[in-house]
Parts: C-alpha cells; structure tokens; sequence
C-alpha cells in the first residue's frame, strides 16, 4: 500500500478546517477581574436583593421563628414582633397582583401582576365586589429599601456604610393582602404627602403587632414615617451609590 504525504489528503484538510471554523472561540483578551474584586455583566436592577419578611404561624418560616419576627434574607432575624427596623426607600412601586384560589395555588401558578385597573379588566380581572363576589386583584406595593442595622445585631448582610454613620443591608418588602390594607394606605400618604415625593429624604420605622381580623389574630406590619430626615449628604451619596452601579 503506497505510503501517504503529509498535506496531500485535500478531504482530511478540508474537515480539519471545518472543526476550526465551529469550535467556540476563545478570547485572550477577556477581562480578568483584579483580586479581590468581582465583573459582574448585569446592571444593578439584575442583582438578586434580600427580601424582608414576616413571620407569621404558619409557613416555612414558623418552623424556626415567632409570629412577628422580621427576616431578612431566609435566615437573618432583624427583629422581633414590637421591635422597630429603621428604613430609607429607594423605590415603591404599586400594582395590582391577583389572588390565588387554594387550587391554583396547589398547582404552583403564579399570580398575575398588571401596573393599572385597565389591564385588570382587559385581562379579565376585577378589583371590586361584586355583590358576594370578591375581587380577583387587589393593590399590593414593592418597597426597594436600605435597612439600618440594628445597634445590638451581628449580622454579616449588612455592609454599605452611609455618611450617617449607620451601617445598611439593600432589601425589597412587598405589602399585599392583608398586610398592605393595613400599611400600604398610609406608607403611600407619607411618601406623597409627608416627604413630597422624594423617598431618599425620609426615614420610616417598620415594626411588627398582632391584631384581630375577621375571627383570628393575625401579625400585621407598621410602618411609620419618623420625624428626622436624611441630610443632603445622604441622599446624594445613596443617588450616586446607586447611579454609578446601575
């Protein structure tokens, strides 16, 4: 059998450079992030934030909190009902989400959430009663926050230190239900009223109690508008903080 040449088998070749042309290319010049430092290709708004929970009788966090407790995070105890939880809001946003029926629920669906009362209806939604019939939205809000640490609380969550000397953890808290009748209304008053609209000026205490409604005791939030302001210097640091990250 005659002997074959190297580079003679135009086939072979022709293959070879095939393979060449689909592999994924790699780069030499990717960027390397220096040590001790991250590069993140997300803007701010992707970044997974802490939510601020409640802890009611029952649920996954009943297992290893009181009724009352807030959360930070899933395991981070903040508070304990009476307690209060010093905030600054970033953002709040109010919606319309839908109610889930037992069924539904059981069946892992998510609730619909629309921004107006227009695209409730277009959708097939309602957001009033109907003679015994109950609406299938009701308003719920999202505050986007920094939470002070408290002055007595290890907790490694909490790492943006503010020219007030405090030391803060980014969260997101969502009223709805029965929580957002009860602190929703008047968060919204503060927020308009109170501080005109601009959120960075103000500072809001959350706290925790139980109140009867309808036939049971259930744990309701607080949330009040404290009489200190953020100075300037806050506000503009928290602006840029976030602006420069975005």
């Amino acid at each position: 059998m005659a002997r074959k040449e190297a580079g003679t088998d135009t086939k072979a070749e022709a293959a070879m450079e095939e393979v060449e042309v689909t592999l994924p290319a790699t780069r030499a010049d990717s960027a390397v992030a220096p040590v001790g430092t991250m590069h993140l290709n997300m803007d701010l708004s992707e970044i997974p934030l802490p939510r601020l929970q409640l802890a009611y009788g029952v649920g996954r966090l009943s297992e290893f909190f009181n009724p009352g407790d807030l959360i930070l995070g899933d395991d981070n105890k903040i508070a304990s009902k009476g307690e209060v939880v010093e905030v600054t809001l970033l953002s709040l946003n109010q919606f319309w989400k839908e109610y889930l029926s037992s069924e539904m629920f059981a069946a892992g669906e998510m609730p619909r959430i629309f921004a107006t009362k227009e695209e409730v209806t277009e959708a097939g939604g309602t957001t009033e009663f109907a003679g015994d019939q109950k609406p299938s939205f009701a308003r719920a809000v999202e505050l986007r926050m920094l939470v002070k640490k408290p002055d007595d609380l290890e907790c490694g969550i909490f790492g943006l230190d503010l020219p007030d000397g405090g030391v803060y953890a980014p969260a997101i808290f969502t009223l709805d239900k029965t929580a957002y009748r009860k602190a929703g209304p008047g968060l919204i008053t503060s927020a308009t009223m109170g501080l005109q609209g601009n959120l960075l000026a103000g500072r809001f205490a959350i706290s925790t109690r139980s109140e009867k409604v309808g036939q049971n005791m259930t744990v309701v939030p607080t949330i009040k508008l404290l009489p200190e302001r953020n100075s300037e210097d806050v506000q503009e640091y928290i602006r840029n903080m976030f602006t420069q990250r975005a």
